[in-house]
């Protein structure tokens, strides 16, 4: 699926579409669409607004809300985070005492285009500084590819993005906002910290 996402207000617009009905297999996209709806009830407030193609040149626009009375069919299970990523986030709340480290990160839109939840955020008590981590391991590089070019346009300066390495990326990486934390298979919480310090701004 292809979407956008911008904030409005308090609240956040996300827009999702599929390719037209004139492309083959367009049917799994309408799938896709569909799963969509258990995950967007899990929200204590949304809306949605959809236009469905009935017939060819017939269009109708289905609308619900929160007030719908609707259920998910799914179970809130909360966010997952790999073991490696826990083990780092104990290791740097360890390391960086007084500052803070938390995954309880807050959404950060991407010129109006998209948006990036950061895995981590350390925050300075002392001044309200704060500065995000992206972690993108080894199985997240084919997914996380087209995301470079956004990151090089809109990525916040206050981002450190620790990134398992290919031996043929050190341009792309060299031309990304802030700083860049290359590991092998680890990151390392000293390294991570320092940066994370040098970057660090306030809100």
């Amino acid at each position: 699926l292809l979407f956008t996402a911008r904030r409005d207000g308090a609240d956040w617009e996300l827009r999702l579409e599929g390719p037209q009905a004139i492309l083959d297999r367009a049917g799994k996209y309408g799938l896709s669409l569909a799963a969509f709806l258990p995950a967007l009830l899990l929200q204590e407030r949304w809306s949605l607004a959809a236009e469905c193609l009935t017939a060819p040149g017939k269009a109708h626009t289905l609308t619900l809300d929160a007030g719908t009375g609707l259920v998910s069919t799914l179970r809130d299970s909360g966010t997952w985070s790999a073991p490696e990523e826990a083990a780092l986030a104990e290791r740097l709340a360890t390391l960086a005492a007084p500052w803070t480290v938390s995954d309880d990160t807050e959404i950060l839109e991407l010129d109006g285009q998209s948006v990036l939840v950061p895995d981590l955020v350390l925050r300075d008590p002392a001044t309200g500084k704060r500065a995000f981590i992206e972690i993108v391991w080894r199985w997240r590089r084919g997914s996380f590819q087209d995301r470079f070019e956004l990151l090089q346009r809109s990525g916040p300066k206050n981002l450190v993005l620790a990134i398992a390495e290919k031996s043929s990326d050190h341009e792309e990486l060299d031309s990304l906002p802030g700083p860049v934390h290359r590991f092998k298979h680890l990151p390392n919480a000293k390294s991570l910290l320092a940066l994370c310090r040098e970057v660090a701004k306030p809100p």
